[in-house]
């Protein structure tokens, strides 16, 4: 995450506002208490459909600085799409990036945070860590539902945007997705149309797997 601009603190004061005028109808307003541990067996089916639960929410322009104002308002991050996703249909990211990092510190950016931080499992960066570290980034696809899409501005540049596959078929993808982009609601899409936005594709992360073909 990048340090909001004057812009972006503008927009949070109008989604206060916002709240105000309109209720909570596009906050987050759903479960909160996070799983003891990470779950693979966790239905995908499942996640998809809490990520779905998450559309017209607003993005959080402040992008959780500042306190956290936004997100206690109701408003979200992209990696909260899958964060909260996953930990609605109980399987843990966080309990999951902890067990690594434990296990693996040197994973992962010494910018980035560490478990015990506001915002480490709230960092794509972190989870592209974890999946390229432990043999779950996939960078030729078809992806699976359920599993995410890394994206950045640059070829070389930071993981800074991420994205739930929800639909998968006729070699294409849809995605939920939360994103200053646009009209900052969270949204269903086409995969390819939300590429076309200026994000570089940085891999399919499967923090599930592959899912085994039947014969």
């Amino acid at each position: 995450m990048t340090r909001p601009s004057r812009r972006a603190v503008v927009l949070l004061a109008a989604a206060a506002a916002g709240l105000l005028i309109f209720g909570r109808r596009h906050t987050y307003r759903g479960p909160s208490v996070e799983p003891a541990a990470w779950n693979s067996k966790v239905e995908r089916a499942m996640i998809v459909a809490e990520a779905r639960k998450l559309v017209g929410v607003w993005y959080d322009p402040a992008q959780g600085y500042f306190g956290d104002i936004g997100g206690k308002l109701g408003l979200i991050v992209c990696m909260d799409v899958p964060r909260i996703a996953y930990r609605n249909a109980g399987a843990s990211l966080r309990r999951l990036l902890e067990a690594d990092y434990a296990a693996h510190p040197g994973h992962y950016g010494k910018r980035d945070g560490r478990p015990g931080d506001p915002y480490f499992e709230r960092r794509a960066r972190n989870l592209y860590s974890y999946c390229k570290h432990n043999g779950c980034l996939d960078m030729s696809g078809p992806p699976e539902p359920g599993d995410v899409v890394f994206m950045s501005r640059g070829r070389g540049g930071w993981i800074s945007h991420i994205a739930l596959v929800s639909e998968v078929g006729d070699g294409a993808y849809r995605v939920v997705e939360s994103s200053r982009d646009e009209w900052y609601l969270t949204r269903e899409e086409d995969g390819g149309r939300m590429l076309g936005r200026g994000w570089v594709f940085r891999g399919f992360g499967r923090p599930l797997g592959r899912r085994k073909r039947e014969a």
